[in-house]
């Protein structure tokens, strides 16, 4: 079970509503079985436990995956990933996204500083990356990836 609390403007907190403050734990009905969250600025992506990923609150920069930059206030499957098979980790950054899949390719959507003027909006499949990735992680404007042989590579959105 999901619980969320802390300031949940743009539906971060995902509730179903814009709520401002909440101060206690709050069950997020809405959310499926998750086994990893993961927070950027305003927006938070869940994985589910059969490798879907979920995505809420503010898509501005297109942090969502949902091919509109609208907010969306309740855990919301990112459709464009469902081809790409299961995903095994997902990662955020301020206005980013990243999703790991089980046969190693690393997907991304959003907006990092080191992109050109427009966001990505929908899932994108970076390319090689110098092997297979086997974990990701991401911080405010940058994204990294670690391949089963050591080397870090840095995709982006």
């Amino acid at each position: 079970m999901l619980y969320t609390w802390g300031r949940g403007r743009h539906g971060v907190l995902g509730h179903g509503d814009d709520e401002r403050d909440v101060e206690l734990p709050r069950l997020v009905s809405a959310a499926p079985r998750l086994k990893q969250i993961a927070c950027g600025e305003l927006h938070c992506v869940g994985l589910a436990t059969d490798g879907g990923v979920f995505t809420w609150g503010c898509g501005l920069m297109g942090a969502l995956g949902h091919g509109e930059l609208g907010t969306c206030h309740v855990p919301t499957p990112v459709a464009g990933l469902r081809k790409a098979g299961p995903m095994i980790e997902v990662a955020a950054g301020r206005s980013h996204s990243l999703a790991l899949s089980a046969s190693g390719d690393v997907y991304s959507w959003g907006m990092y500083a080191g992109m050109a003027a427009d966001c990505e909006p929908e899932p994108r499949r970076q390319p090689d990356l110098g092997g297979h990735v086997r974990a990701i992680g991401s911080g405010d404007e940058y994204c990294a990836a670690l391949t089963a042989e050591g080397a870090v590579a840095s995709p982006g959105p």
